[in-house]
């Protein structure tokens, strides 16, 4: 005969049912082709049977078969452990293909998807807090995009999964393997960032189901105001100006200098795109001038620094600190008092 038949076998890791460049090739599986004779009907007592392996890229092929009607089936006892036949050309069962080759003909696509019996699973959610831990209060984050990358035989392949409405995201019929599992930056909402490492790596054994949980928080500022407060009572009033050209530096809940600011005009500084958490804001005593006295600060100790709290996920805009120039104002007559003393 003259014609031929070939084929792959390959992971069809992201379930489309083509195959995908990206997507490996199965190699060691065994084929069984077999010519049904002219009656067309397997056992039929005409039949010859062929066989094939499938080599390194997963392909196969078969020359010099005579034309007519033909049976390829998967042996599904050859794929790797936890491996089974996914789909074919013919839509049917997934490990068998009917098809005719004419005389001369060549079937070049007689194919078989591959999946596993491995899990990658896991939640996307609204870390307010920042701990990388889901407390009963937080909610699932929807519609974020999960990506498993495989460490497969011909390279890297990536397996895509979107978070659902209440965070949840899985990724099934996978290879056992080597994974890392990150996120499409592109996909995280607007204003928020990830509180838990990425990427992940992950081992996952046939049959096997491994989780990974992704915490995602909004990213916060601190926004407030250094200001010459005249009158002592730690209120700006609207008489009372800002101080500017004044250093702020922003510390971390590890004591790691994270930001530096400065003071505009009005007084004004910020520190902004925070991950939740605990921050010491300290003014740089060098850059104030000299004759200038604490009279407030938010934590109500006039000490130059102030522990500012994010993790309840909203900003802080009252990390003011409040100057005098001279003695400070106290509510008491100095010169009635140093008499008194007298």
């Amino acid at each position: 005969g003259s014609a031929s038949v070939a084929g792959v076998v390959w992971w069809d890791v992201n379930g489309g049912g083509s195959v995908d460049e990206a997507e490996p090739g199965v190699p060691g599986a065994g084929l069984t082709v077999t010519y049904l004779g002219n009656d067309g009907t397997a056992g039929g007592g005409d039949d010859v049977v062929f066989v094939a392996t499938t080599g390194e890229a997963g392909d196969y092929l078969l020359p010099g078969l005579p034309s007519g009607f033909y049976e390829t089936v998967l042996d599904e006892t050859t794929l790797p452990s936890g491996a089974t036949a996914h789909g074919d050309r013919d839509g049917d069962d997934p490990a068998t293909t009917r098809f005719t080759l004419g005389i001369g003909g060549f079937e070049s696509d007689i194919d078989f998807g591959v999946v596993g019996d491995a899990v990658l699973e896991g939640r996307v959610w609204n870390d307010r807090d920042g701990d990388g831990l889901i407390d009963p209060s937080e909610v699932g984050v929807a519609g974020v995009e999960i990506l498993a990358l495989w460490q497969g035989a011909d390279g890297e392949v990536t397996i895509r999964a979107t978070s659902d409405a209440f965070g949840r995201w899985a990724a099934s019929s996978l290879p056992a393997g080597e994974y890392v599992v990150t996120i499409a930056e592109e996909s995280l909402p607007i204003g928020m960032a990830p509180t838990t490492e990425a990427p992940v790596s992950a081992t996952v054994g046939g049959g096997e189901s491994v989780n990974v949980d992704v915490g995602l928080a909004v990213l916060l500022q601190i926004e407030s105001v250094i200001w010459l407060d005249r009158s002592g009572d730690g209120v700006i009033d609207t008489d009372e100006e800002g101080i500017e050209d004044v250093l702020v530096n922003l510390y971390d809940e590890d004591g790691e200098l994270v930001g530096i600011a400065e003071t505009a005009g009005d007084g004004h500084y910020q520190f902004a795109d925070l991950a939740p958490g605990i921050y010491l804001v300290e003014l740089d005593r060098a850059t104030l001038a000299e004759g200038l006295l604490a009279t407030s600060d938010r934590d109500g100790v006039a000490d130059y620094s102030t522990l500012v709290d994010l993790t309840g996920g909203l900003d802080v805009l009252d990390a003011h600190f409040g100057f005098q120039t001279g003695l400070p104002v106290t509510g008491f007559n100095l010169a009635w008092f140093a008499m008194w003393g007298a």
